[in-house]
């Protein structure tokens, strides 16, 4: 590894421009709290590509000090090692350039960072902006040179994080130490021998897939080409049976039907002959039958003639008789009645039925009279109570009229209630002319409803205002008597305030001279005079009692119409069975005087009568003796018309079997005459080998017929359309080509098989090797910690792995520490048994072991504040223990009262807190020792 031998800063934190040796072993900053030591770790860390301590960051140090960029640049070593080789090789120079540049790009900062042979200043790194590479690149060159990040971060201990050694596992602690001691080309030989042979194991188990590969598909094609083949001969036995058998077929039918074909036209032509003979002899037959029949046929209708004017005859006589003997029968039934009737006088009988039809008349007019007027009091008792009283024709009209034109209003008797029902008959008296005046609902409506009671003539008045209705009603005034409505107009009102109630008209003298009154009975006294004004007993409309009232008076009507039309169905019914009987008795009398007038023709009647049955016996032995040889000659004519009938049937069918016979004689001709042309077409196609005797006998044996070559043919053609075929001629030479890969492949991989033991046998050498240097790196690490710990004043026990040749043990491999504080016992790296101050030893000792390398000067460690935990006799054993090394440690301490913290630095750097005010805190100073 390489030292530090300068460090400069440009607008890193506070400060704008720092510039600080680094050219010695041992290097201590201190400072008080917050004045920068940390950062200038931090800066060195960034250099590195490390992280910054935790909770702060390299974009915070440069934002502090207000510019958009910032420069770590650093001067180091660049050393041969004991292997004559350089950390930065190519770059063969003694000191290398290192530096990072931290600037703002597309919103985010970023790290650039240079390696240089040689001190090369920031402003000359500046003007070559295409030599700056990334941070993984930068890494990469770091490890190269022998800081790997894993070691950097353990080299490079935070604050508060000396003892961080103690917390690795020993798997960790063993690759730490291999990294820093171990021998690089040995590690790379073992690492390059196991990678070529994983390599040449994957290259192998490739080939061998691949080789397993042709395998399965030189088969698949083996088997592709076995179902080509088979495919290829079901083929040409399928045209062999199409283009050879199938015509041959065709041909041995053609020749086996014309011989059956002309044995059978030879048996039809001697059956025609016989058919024409026999229907020679049917034919004479028939004619005779025929001639029978027609005889026959002529007595017959001969008979049937005499029988049907005999039944004529029969018809008209019986009915001749029947009506005799109806009017003989009508005389006996009047001979009878005209005994039982005593003579009477028609005229009479006639004049009562008709005044009685008369009566009855009338009486059906007036009962369907008083059902109407039933009915309308019914319906007007239907709707009394519910909507208004029964009106007056021309009032009930007008008030039709107003509804239709939809102009709402009311009658006056409905705006009216008498509170005292004894002074009833007085009100209903002096109201009774305004009974029906019209109010209106509706004060502009009063036009249209005037023409309309001018059009209606109407006699009552149509009020649109009431005017005052709020009047005093005089005490035993009428008005003091009832309850009105707001409707009733301002007139009314004063009229009933100005009549006086009185209980007689002698009662009335008691009142002043001129006053109007009226008496309970309804006697009006006013200025003209007095009079009776009361209305007729039962004619009230007002109020509650004047409704009661008028029901009361429908109800009385509709009982007296129902005992009317009672009366008028017992007088009908009265008057219907007197009637009945009159015309019974003038049916009775003109039945006497028909007999009488019919008397004298009996005699006649029965004379006829008697004439007209003897000639019925007569015709009726007629017709009975022609109806037997009638039914005879019936007989014999159906007789003769079944032998006809059977004679024509056995001559139509022979006949029909006779032309179906010289039809079928016809068609076998024909066809055996195109068969034989196409037996003869056949012959020329087919070569004469396939049609000779002996071809047609083997064909005959080896499929009999057609049909045993299309079964073959079809099951060829099933086994084609059912089976998956190969028909790609090409796979023959695949197969063929694939065999011959497989086999070049094979040889391949024997060769492979022989290359991968020899690559086998080199690993095994190469981790011998490893496992010889490891254990030499592990017996160095333990020298150097049992001499620390002797410095220290602390037993320590390293227990070895087991180092073998197997690589999963190598891998689980680990190196195990135990520390012996103050002769207590022993104990483990991180199991808690110790104090902070002793784990902060252990972690050193393990740290200042790994840099105890004589084979290498070089190397660096940065630890943030050591002392930590510590007391005085501790401090001074550390410094013993960064004596006992050759490598640089640059450590941070804060001011103490402790002057041993300096003891073994060769140079301190002093920083120092920014004062406030100034933008930029001063420059870090330092001191050297001299030796």
């Amino acid at each position: 590894m390489f030292r530090f031998l300068t460090l400069e800063l440009v607008h890193w934190d506070y400060w704008e421009r720092v510039v600080l040796p680094l050219d010695e072993a041992i290097i201590t900053i201190v400072g008080p709290n917050g004045s920068g030591k940390t950062t200038l770790l931090d800066a060195m860390r960034t250099l590195l590509a490390l992280n910054t301590s935790r909770k702060r960051s390299y974009p915070t140090y440069v934002q502090h000090s207000g510019r958009p960029y910032a420069w770590i640049r650093a001067l180091v070593t660049n050393q041969r090692d004991h292997r004559g080789r350089r950390p930065f090789f190519p770059l063969t120079a003694d000191r290398i350039t290192l530096a990072c540049r931290i600037a703002k790009r597309s919103g985010e900062w970023q790290r650039q960072y240079r390696i240089e042979a040689g001190e090369v200043g920031i402003e000359e790194l500046s003007a070559h902006e295409e030599r700056f590479i990334g941070v993984q690149e930068y890494r990469h060159r770091l490890t190269a040179g022998g800081l790997s990040q894993a070691v950097l971060r353990v080299l490079s201990l935070e604050q508060g994080a000396t003892d961080k050694l103690c917390e690795l596992s020993p798997r960790d602690l063993l690759d730490l130490v291999y990294d820093v001691f171990g021998d690089k080309e040995t590690l790379d030989e073992y690492q390059r021998a196991r990678a070529n042979q994983a390599a040449a194991e994957q290259e192998l188990q490739e080939l061998a897939l691949q080789v397993d590969r042709l395998e399965s598909q030189v088969t698949a094609l083996s088997n592709r080409v076995a179902l080509y083949q088979r495919y290829q001969s079901l083929v040409a036995a399928r045209k062999a049976l199409e283009t050879i058998r199938l015509p041959q077929a065709d041909y041995v039918a053609q020749v086996e039907s014309l011989r059956r074909l002309y044995a059978q036209i030879r048996t039809r032509r001697a059956q025609v002959c016989e058919r024409r003979i026999a229907l020679t002899n049917l034919d004479r037959q028939w004619s005779a039958a025929r001639a029978a029949v027609e005889a026959a046929n002529r007595e017959e209708e001969a008979c049937h003639a005499r029988l049907t004017a005999i039944q004529a005859q029969l018809v008209e006589y019986h009915r001749q008789r029947a009506l005799l003997e109806r009017e003989l029968e009508l005389f006996k039934q009047m001979e009878q009645q005209a005994s039982q009737v005593a003579p009477e006088d028609v005229g009479p009988l006639h004049q009562a039925i008709e005044q009685l039809t008369d009566r009855r008349g009338e009486l059906r007019w007036r009962l369907e009279e008083s059902r109407r007027a039933l009915r309308d009091l019914e319906d007007t008792a239907k709707t009394t109570g519910r909507e208004r009283l029964r009106l007056d024709p021309f009032v009930e009209s007008f008030h039709r009229l107003l509804s239709d034109a939809e102009i709402p209003h009311r009658f006056l008797y409905e705006c009216v209630e008498i509170r005292e029902t004894s002074w009833q008959l007085a009100i209903e008296s002096l109201l009774r002319p305004h009974r029906y005046v019209v109010l209106l609902q509706r004060a502009e409506d009063r036009w249209r409803a005037w023409e309309l009671g001018e059009a209606h003539r109407y006699r009552y008045f149509i009020v649109a205002e009431p005017g005052q209705i709020h009047l005093v009603a005089p005490r035993g005034s009428a008005l003091s008597a009832v309850d009105l409505t707001p409707e009733v107009p301002e007139w009314i009102r004063r009229q009933l305030a100005g009549v006086q109630l009185v209980e007689r008209v002698t009662d009335g003298q008691a009142l002043p001279s001129g006053t109007t009154f009226v008496t309970r009975d309804g006697f009006l006294r006013e200025r003209r005079g007095g009079r009776s004004i009361a209305v007729a007993p039962g004619d009230f409309v007002l109020g509650t009692a004047g409704q009661q009232q008028q029901a009361r008076r429908l109800q009385a009507e509709v009982q007296r119409h129902h005992t009317a039309i009672r009366t008028l169905q017992e007088e009908i019914r009265a008057l219907e069975v007197e009637r009945q009987s009159l015309e019974r008795r003038l049916a009775a009398q003109h039945a006497r005087l028909e007999y009488e007038e019919r008397i004298k023709d009996h005699a006649q009647l029965q004379e006829e009568y008697a004439k007209i049955c003897a000639v019925v016996e007569d015709l009726t032995a007629q017709h009975t003796a022609e109806q037997r040889t009638f039914d005879q000659l019936r007989r014999a004519h159906t007789t003769a018309i079944r032998q006809e009938s059977e004679s024509r049937q056995s001559q139509q069918l022979l006949r029909t079997q006779l032309q179906q016979d010289v039809d079928e004689l016809r068609r076998q001709r024909a066809e055996f005459w195109m068969k034989n042309r196409e037996r003869r077409l056949l012959r020329q196609h087919l070569p004469a080998q396939w049609r000779s005797v002996e071809a047609m006998a083997e064909f005959s044996r080896m499929f009999g017929s057609r049909q045993g070559v299309e079964r073959d043919l079809e099951r060829i053609q099933r086994e084609l359309a059912e089976g998956e075929w190969e028909t790609d001629a090409t796979l023959v030479y695949r197969r063929d080509k694939l065999a011959a890969d497989y086999q070049q492949q094979s040889e391949g991989l024997q060769r492979k098989r022989h290359e991968w033991e020899e690559t086998t046998r080199v690993a095994e050498n190469a981790r011998r090797a490893y496992v010889g240097v490891l254990r030499q790196t592990v017996a160095f690490y333990e020298e150097n910690l049992v001499y620390l710990g002797k410095l220290a004043n602390v037993a320590v026990e390293v227990v070895r792995p087991p180092f073998s040749e197997d690589d999963e043990e190598l891998a689980r491999a680990g190196l195990e520490v135990r520390w012996n504080f103050d002769g207590k016992g022993y104990i483990g790296l991180d199991d808690g048994q110790a104090s902070g101050g002793q784990q902060v030893i252990k972690s050193l000792v393990l740290l200042i072991g790994l840099m105890m390398d004589e084979r290498s000067a070089g190397g660096f460690v940065f630890i943030d504040e050591p002392f930590a935990h510590l007391d005085v006799l501790n401090i001074d054993r550390v410094a013993h223990f960064l004596e006992a090394t050759r490598a640089q440690y640059i450590i941070t301490s804060p001011n103490t009262h402790n002057i041993n913290i300096y003891r073994p630095a060769s140079l301190s750097i002093v920083t120092h807190k920014k004062r406030p005010g100034e933008r930029f805190a001063a420059i870090p100073t330092h001191l050297r020792r001299q030796h």
